[in-house]
């Protein structure tokens, strides 16, 4: 995904919130988002907001359900396609707020001289990555015996 994409998906996401008009509970757009990042990735949650939105369900305490379900899969499930999305996500108003955000992310990249190695990715244990990730470990056993064993020349038999 582009640089330039992964900065927006946080002002995007808070501007669809905003915009869209949910009901955030006694709380600020931007209090959920950073609650909901500290278990959910950025976009995750954007496309929890655009799930929401597309099933008719303008509350914060949908997308929490939205992404706990997620969560227990161990991989976003979404409905809307992607025209629906572009048409959602067009001509979006940025307000104060997200724009109050875009820049505090820009100094922050700025201010960071550590680039891509402080990326910690989360730890996955769903079915999907547990079952890749026994596979690898088989072929990699396989190829430890085959490196052992000496290859015999062509034309040469047993």
């Amino acid at each position: 995904m582009a640089k330039q994409t992964i900065d927006l998906i946080l002002p995007q996401t808070l501007a669809i919130l905003n915009h869209y008009g949910f009901d955030l509970r006694s709380q600020t757009s931007q209090e959920l988002l950073e609650k909901w990042e500290q278990t959910y990735s950025s976009l995750w949650i954007r496309l929890a907001v655009i799930e929401a939105l597309y099933q008719g369900r303008y509350k914060s305490i949908s997308i929490e359900q939205i992404l706990r379900h997620w969560l227990r899969k161990g991989s976003p499930s979404i409905h809307f396609n992607s025209e629906f999305e572009a048409l959602i996500c067009q001509d979006l108003p940025y307000g104060e707020q997200e724009v109050k955000l875009i820049s505090q992310l820009s100094s922050q990249e700025e201010n960071s001289s550590r680039g891509i190695s402080q990326f910690i990715p989360m730890i996955d244990q769903s079915q999907c990555y547990l079952k890749l990730r026994e596979t690898v470990q088989k072929v990699l056993e396989e190829t430890g015996k085959k490196e052992t064993q000496k290859p015999q020349p062509l034309g040469e038999s047993s």
